[in-house]
């Protein structure tokens, strides 16, 4: 390829480098992970404390992990939801 002043110019070189800039940029951009929110409802219900755990699609969360934690941060107990999304535990004394 001839350019205006009669040089030759190596497209081919000059499409590549335009390639592995792109592809460079493209891989050093950080990627976000899509994972599915999931929504967490509790109420009290007598003596004890129920969850319900829901996709954003209305789907019940099926064995999912839930971690109940103090205002300190210690870890009171866990457990999985069941077929309705739902975790149920015993209430303990409420403090202030």
């Amino acid at each position: 390829m001839k350019t205006r002043l009669g040089r030759s110019r190596p497209a081919g070189r000059w499409r590549s480098a335009v390639w592995l800039v792109v592809c460079a940029a493209w891989l050093a951009v950080p990627c976000a992970a899509h994972a599915h929110k999931v929504t967490v409802f509790a109420w009290v219900d007598g003596d004890r404390v129920v969850t319900e755990s829901k996709f954003s699609r209305g789907r019940m969360v099926k064995q999912g992990r839930i971690v109940v934690y103090d205002l300190q941060g210690e870890k009171l107990l866990e457990g999985e939801t069941d077929e309705q999304g739902r975790f149920p535990f015993p209430c303990r004394a409420t403090t202030d």
